[in-house]
């Protein structure tokens, strides 16, 4: 579990598809980098690759 003063993600109840969909909806809509990086720490502890996310996906 990632725990913060503003957020807390329970790493291992999250599936791996849900995570990236997280991850690529946040980037979309331009949420605190701090979350951001939360999640692609956590898609790269799973092993996962993070998404490349295209400039027309990102708007």
């Amino acid at each position: 579990m990632v725990m913060d003063s503003r957020y807390t993600i329970h790493q291992t109840k999250l599936p791996n598809n849900e995570l990236i969909q997280c991850y690529c909806e946040a980037v979309r809509y331009g949420c605190d980098p701090y979350f951001i990086r939360i999640l692609a720490d956590t898609i790269t502890d799973r092993g996962l690759a993070i998404p490349e996310l295209s400039p027309e996906r990102q708007y």
